[in-house]
């Protein structure tokens, strides 16, 4: 175990009732600390879940990336999303270097595993080099002795076998008959490497690929109802009081243990068709790398002359246009459907924070010991802004009750903030409407 002297904090978390409830250390502290006193302790299976919710919402954090990779490694999880999390640390933290190492050293990528392994030594303390078996593993690299080779599963093919025998493409032009209508024939956004993303579901060089998104984005369909139903109980719990509030506090910890679960299938799923499809890119050639970025421009440009036809169409008949948040990574659009909420629509959150890039440090150790009782929600505005709020009222005077709360909470410069059809207008126009 290689232990980083410093460690700066980390992002919220969205939401791990369910784990500070169910586990000693987490009910006394804030999930970052308990996790990195996991970590320290080698209890690194325990620390993983943790550490991966933490960078759910912020990925490029380099701290909590190295804990992620570092756990991953330990556990002898040598896989594409350990050296993801590495590659972003190691900017930061040279200790990743080592990790990085020992992930070449597993695919008998020797010249590889010795580059990462001398950049540890380079850049690290000493303590950290001299604590670690660098010296070790650099020797059994240099007579090509690999004494982790048992650690590569069938998914996580060394990188030159893979160039040496790929697999044949299997996926069928037209989607199988289990694919959910909705995915038919749909735009999607699967992210696959730093260059290349897919848009449609033929794009998926193998067939298993193909179904491993499928099963992530059926099983993420059901979270986000899941969800809904979560932030629902969360409001009504904080409108009510005494017996009334505690009858709900079952059903919402088994919701939240539910979605814990699904979060975690669906990620492992996304995971898994990410592997091969990766490891189909990194070798490919650039001119074919290239041909394809041009089908996907070309995708992009046809989505772009839909939109802008719809907004001009929709500004004849003069109908609000829906203004909506960042897409996620596996958002499925419908160009032509278009469902506007109903004008008289109106709902108060309330804001927490507004911040053009992350937010300071003293405001993400706030939102951490917010998000474990309630929902943290942020969408970027028009300016680029990163807008946080908590809650989603439909009348004035809960939200106000809120706000109370939640400043009694820590967050004394919340406010009420008024939204119709998901866009801003002023508090004194949302209560002329809702006639409050």
């Amino acid at each position: 175990m290689l232990k980083k002297i410093k460690y700066v904090s980390g992002f919220l978390l969205l939401s791990l009732s369910f784990l500070f409830l169910n586990h000693p250390l987490f009910a006394q502290t804030d999930p970052e600390t308990a996790a990195r006193k996991l970590f320290d302790s080698g209890q690194y299976q325990e620390a993983l879940p943790v550490f991966r919710d933490l960078i759910r919402l912020y990925p490029n954090d380099e701290d909590l990336n190295y804990y992620l990779g570092a756990s991953l490694s330990e556990t002898n999880q040598y896989t594409g999303e350990a050296r993801r999390a590495l590659d972003i640390a190691k900017k930061k933290i040279p200790e990743s270097y080592f990790y990085l190492g020992k992930y070449f050293h597993v695919r008998s990528d020797w010249k590889n595993a010795i580059l990462n392994y001398e950049k540890f030594k380079n850049a690290a303390g000493k303590k950290s080099v001299s604590a670690s078996s660098v010296t070790k593993l650099l020797d059994l690299c240099r007579v090509r002795n690999n004494p982790f080779s048992r650690f590569v599963g069938q998914e996580d093919i060394p990188a030159d076998t893979l160039a040496q025998k790929p697999e044949t493409p299997v996926v069928t032009q037209v989607p199988p008959a289990d694919i959910p209508d909705r995915l038919k024939d749909s735009l999607i956004h699967f992210q696959v490497n730093a260059v290349v993303s897919y848009m449609k579901l033929d794009h998926f060089r193998f067939k298993d690929s193909q179904e491993a998104f499928v099963r992530g984005w059926t099983i993420e369909q059901n979270l986000q109802k899941k969800l809904a139903e979560l932030s629902s109980l969360r409001q009504k719990y904080g409108s009510l009081a005494g017996p009334a509030q505690d009858s709900l506090v079952d059903r919402i910890l088994k919701l939240e243990q539910e979605t814990y679960l699904m979060s975690q299938q669906s990620r492992d799923a996304y995971e898994e068709a990410n592997q091969k499809e990766a490891g189909y890119w990194n070798q490919a050639g650039a001119l074919e790398v290239q041909e394809f970025r041009k089908v996907i421009a070309a995708i992009q440009d046809s989505v772009q002359a839909a939109t802008e036809e719809r907004k001009r169409n929709l500004a004849v008949v003069e109908l609000p246009v829906l203004v909506t948040d960042t897409v996620p990574a596996t958002h499925v659009a419908d160009v032509d459907e278009v469902q506007p909420l109903p004008a008289e629509e109106v709902v108060y959150k309330i804001q927490i924070g507004a911040y053009r890039n992350a937010p300071p440090e003293w405001v993400q150790g706030q939102f951490r010991k917010l998000a474990v009782i309630r929902r943290i929600d942020q969408r970027v505005d028009e300016k680029g802004v990163t807008v946080y709020t908590v809650g989603e009222l439909k009348t004035y005077a809960d939200a106000v009750q809120m706000q109370k709360q939640i400043r009694m909470e820590g967050i004394k410069n919340a406010f009420v903030a008024a939204y119709r059809n998901q866009k801003r207008i002023a508090l004194e126009e949302a209560k002329k409407i809702t006639e409050q």
